[in-house]
């Protein structure tokens, strides 16, 4: 074995010491039968196994909401045969010094004495071989955010891949990492995960989630697809019906883990009335301390910190059944019972320094529990206090949606309960919910494309959302709805969708173009290249809008700018004239090239969703593949020398109609790019 290695082979198991001895000798990974894959963002690319994207080097985001089966893709890699020196470490122990420390110490403890700088010299030595995982970003605090930059720039050759929900990439820190995300799993990949486990069943478990659009749902997740599979071995093996909904899997699951206990009705009041006070405490995880003296809180019947009055109004009269809890499973500590009911029982794993519950619907389900046995006057109360907290937290939507499942009419629930935001949000969470009675209760439906997504594989509701535009509709719902049915590949065509809002195509003006040859611009310290495309000379006018909108009525000018169109409507004025909107790379190509006129202040709509950096340094960069604001462009300083002007770009809110129009012409902005939404 190479000295370089740094580890001494007396009395170490032999598989841990050939990851290292294959690692010096160079041979090529060997992947397993991994059903997970990952598309690069930023160009889009096919779905692939993560490993072929790393190379020496490299620094990739590995992006995918709770559940997606980043861990277990950061496992896979872990366990490749052979190949690279892999490194993996949670990012809170960032905080403590170098990863290398980390997996050193790891390292102690599986196989005994290990020189301390073994890993520093295989870097050394093979430094494109090795490869620095770092997981649970998630859950880690800014400052292991800083640590990941450091990382960034001092690990040269070796690959760094992070595993995260994709946030940061609004924090300009780590804006030259590039972008993966994880898929979701097919029907196929979800079919063979059940036979897997469940044998000639798992053909029943398929079947089951065909028939169940919420539960099809679920199982795109690798996470939520093994709870599946546990509630339906549970209910077969009491001689029950599989659950339909996702909010009786999740309970289904919760009484099957604690069925062991010596008071397991008891011990789910208790978790359940903790789950519902940690709605209220932020996101997870929660430190010990936070847990005990919530729990205690709750046992003694005082006020918990932090929590609203109508959300602590949930507790009354809870606290001696709760205290009886503790008791009865033999936990009269909160500790105990931190232990032995959540922790044991995997309800809640210990992750980043704190913990959190295995799965958000697991925590979701529990608290939805606790709603449905007080007043609704109460549960009323609590979904207004909650919906005028900022951002509508995603932790309160599966509540309230876990617990309309649970009602005869999930729509009237939801709408009596919550302001129409929170409430449409959280309808498309529902499972079980007529996609008619959604539409219906909606109203102003700036939701298309989330419930698009989520009716992708249901004729009947896809054909709902086409019908509920026409010629009696707002422009704007027509072209919401349009885009989201064409960012899932189910768009009519645009012809046939035009003459039928009453927007015939043959009508469309034909706009003078001029011609952008491909090129280059510098963004900083980045040269972004563009490809050639065409720009129309002029932003559209209000004239030439006005035909394409018939209730438009133009202002003393016609010819001035239209400068009153959502992002929507802009994107769909693009497709009548037969173009597209251009990219911001596109805009500021031919604005630094002089190809533009100098129009004062005033902002133009961008294809792309915005975040900061707007920019990669790549090949026709297209943005991210999704965010709440889309990108407008301008001048910075109209009228300025040349030499000193440069583009404005601000985030803009789909919504906000101060947006003007330029019509690109050009290479097809692939589907992956404009479907944002997470599986």
């Amino acid at each position: 074995m190479s000295e370089n290695s740094g580890l001494q082979e007396a009395g170490r198991p032999a598989d841990v010491l050939a990851t290292y001895r294959a690692a010096l000798c160079g041979q090529p990974p060997v992947p397993g039968d991994v059903h997970l894959r990952v598309s690069r963002c930023d160009p889009p690319g096919p779905a692939v196994p993560l490993w072929t994207l790393i190379e020496p080097g490299c620094r990739l985001v590995v992006s995918g909401p709770p559940g997606s089966g980043k861990t277990t893709l950061a496992a896979e890699l872990v366990a490749l045969a052979g190949g690279p020196v892999v490194v993996r470490v949670e990012a809170a122990r960032l905080l403590a010094g170098h990863p290398f420390d980390a997996a050193q110490a790891d390292l102690r403890a599986a196989v005994g004495p290990v020189r301390s700088a073994g890993l520093a010299e295989a870097l050394r030595a093979e430094p494109g071989r090795v490869w620095v995982l770092v997981d649970g970003l998630d859950e880690a605090v800014a400052a292991a955010r800083d640590a990941v930059e450091m990382l960034a720039q001092t690990l040269g050759e070796a690959a760094l891949v992070v595993f995260d929900s994709g946030a940061c990439f609004h924090d300009p820190r780590l804006g030259l990492f590039e972008e993966a995300r994880v898929l979701p799993l097919s029907f196929g990949d979800q079919a063979d995960r059940a036979r897997a486990h469940l044998g000639d069943r798992g053909g029943a478990l398929v079947a089951h989630l065909r028939a169940s659009l919420g539960l099809h749902r679920l199982a795109r997740r690798p996470g939520t697809l093994q709870l599946l599979i546990e509630a339906a071995e549970a209910a077969w093996v009491a001689g029950e019906a599989l659950p339909t909904r996702p909010a009786a899997v999740f309970a289904r699951v919760v009484d099957h883990r604690l069925a062991g206990l010596p008071a397991p009705a008891e011990a789910r009041f208790a978790l359940a009335h903790l789950a519902l006070a940690l709605v209220s405490l932020g996101e997870p995880p929660w430190s010990r301390e936070v847990l005990v003296g919530t729990l205690a809180a709750l046992a003694a019947g005082h006020r918990v910190p932090g929590q609203a009055a109508a959300h602590r109004a949930l507790h009354a009269d809870a606290a001696p059944r709760i205290h009886g809890a503790l008791a009865a499973n033999r936990a009269p500590a909160g500790r105990l019972f931190i232990h032995r009911v959540a922790v044991a029982t995997g309800l809640m794993v210990e992750k980043a320094g704190g913990f959190l519950f295995a799965d958000s619907g697991l925590q979701a389900a529990l608290a939805a529990s606790v709603l449905a046995q007080r007043p609704v006057a109460e549960v009323t109360e609590a979904g207004r206090v909650a919906a005028a907290s900022p951002g509508a937290p995603e932790r309160w939507l599966q509540v309230f949606a876990r617990y309309a499942e649970g009602t005869s009419s999930p729509v009237d629930t939801l709408y009596g309960l919550v302001t129409s935001g929170l409430a449409q949000d959280a309808l498309v969470r529902v499972g079980g919910a007529d996609p008619r009675e959604v539409l219906a209760g909606m109203g102003l439906i700036d939701r298309y494309r989330t419930l698009a997504d989520a009716w992708r594989d249901d004729p009947a509701a896809r054909a709902t959302l086409r019908a509920w535009v026409g010629p009696g509709s707002a422009l704007s719902v027509c072209a919401e709805a349009h885009h989201a049915l064409a960012s899932i590949g189910r768009a009519e065509d645009d012809a046939l969708f035009f003459a039928r809002i009453g927007s015939p195509q043959y009508r469309a003006p034909q706009l003078a173009r001029l011609a952008v040859p491909a090129g280059s611009f510098q963004r900083g310290e980045h040269t972004i290249q563009v490809g050639a495309f065409e720009l129309a000379t002029t932003l559209v006018t209000e004239a030439q809008y006005a035909a394409f909108d018939t209730s438009f009525v133009p202002g003393p000018d016609p010819s001035a700018p239209m400068s009153r169109a959502s992002w929507y409507v802009a994107w769909l004025f693009c497709r009548w004239v037969g173009g597209r909107l251009p990219t911001v790379a596109e805009w500021e190509r031919a604005y630094r090239a002089g190809l533009l006129a100098d129009e004062g202040v005033g902002e133009q709509w961008c294809h792309d969703w915005w975040r900061w950096p707007a920019l990669r340094p790549r090949i026709d960069p297209v943005g991210p593949v999704g965010g709440a604001e889309r990108s407008t462009c301008a001048e910075a300083s109209p009228g300025g020398p040349p030499a000193a002007r440069g583009p404005r770009i601000p985030g803009r809110f789909p919504w906000v109609a101060d947006g003007r129009i330029r019509v690109a012409w050009g290479a097809e902005i692939p589907p992956l790019v404009e479907n944002s939404l997470n599986p």
